[in-house]
């Protein structure tokens, strides 16, 4: 599914329960190619770039999971224009076996459960979507999660602080590390709309920090942080793209179960908004 924000000249790929977004897909600017992490979408995600006859631009991603990155060598290699890569200054250390990726325990992967049986998906299943992510894990890391690829193609830039994001109007990085210690988010004041990744998803009309993070502190750091922040429009990096005021002002914490099918995996793992006695 592909959905266009023309006030925001923001493009939204949707498939399964993921999202990729092209910023400047409809003006004089290079496109900014975030988040094409499912090689699934890469047709689609060329598809725009020609209708719209984008030249040369950003690949980029908000951290460097699988389900965020797998696409982007599907679409180095086809996009028709020379792409700058750009990754979290933390990617470089991943890469050269300096810091090592966190890989999951068996209480996150409990979370992560949690987490999906919230997403909506925008086509098909869910089902799906995990076929997805498991032919990129066979694809980029050779069928073992949290080992690291040699990078298929040359890294331009590394992100290393918040700054402006170069060839657009307004948009800025804001580091947000929690999720993983290389998360980021893409911010426009002005507009006061957020691309955040899996540091802030969507479920039932309401943002939600994700309680699947590899560092607590972190996480809660940057939850403090996001929430001083006005959003008016939330495009998560899974779930549906959301409207409304003080969006993360009213999100849910990633401390707190959520009201839904999640509260009965999370029950025992976080503390609930609702006390315990008008739980079923």
């Amino acid at each position: 599914m592909i959905t266009f924000y023309p006030e925001l000249q923001l493009c939204r790929i949707s498939r399964r329960i993921y999202n990729c977004y092209i910023l400047n897909y409809n003006n004089d600017l290079p496109p900014i190619i975030i988040d094409a992490g499912i090689r699934s979408q890469t047709n689609s995600i060329l598809q725009v770039l020609e209708t719209y006859r984008k030249g040369s631009g950003i690949l980029t991603c908000t951290h460097f999971h699988v389900d965020h990155i797998s696409g982007m060598p599907s679409v180095f290699r086809r996009h028709p224009y020379p792409l700058e890569v750009r990754f979290h200054q933390l990617v470089k250390a991943y890469t050269a076996g300096k810091v090592q990726h966190f890989p999951p325990t068996i209480k996150l992967l409990y979370v992560m459960l949690a987490v999906w049986v919230e997403q909506e998906p925008a086509d098909k299943s869910k089902w799906d979507y995990l076929v997805d992510t498991f032919s990129g894990f066979i694809h980029l890391f050779g069928g073992v999660p949290y080992i690291v690829p040699k990078l298929p193609f040359p890294v331009t830039h590394w992100w290393s602080q918040p700054c402006p994001v170069p060839q657009t109007e307004g948009w800025e990085i804001v580091l947000t590390p929690g999720h993983s210690a290389d998360s980021l988010c893409f911010y426009h004041p002005q507009k006061q709309a957020l691309i955040s990744g899996d540091t802030l998803l969507t479920t039932r009309n309401q943002g939600w920090f994700n309680p699947y993070h590899e560092n607590a502190k972190a996480m809660k750091k940057t939850e403090e942080q996001l929430r001083q922040l006005p959003v008016h429009i939330l495009f998560p990096g899974h779930g549906p793209v959301i409207e409304g005021d003080r969006l993360t002002q009213k999100a849910y914490s990633a401390f707190e179960r959520v009201p839904g099918q999640s509260r009965y995996i999370l029950r025992c793992l976080l503390p609930s908004r609702t006390p315990k006695k008008n739980l079923p």
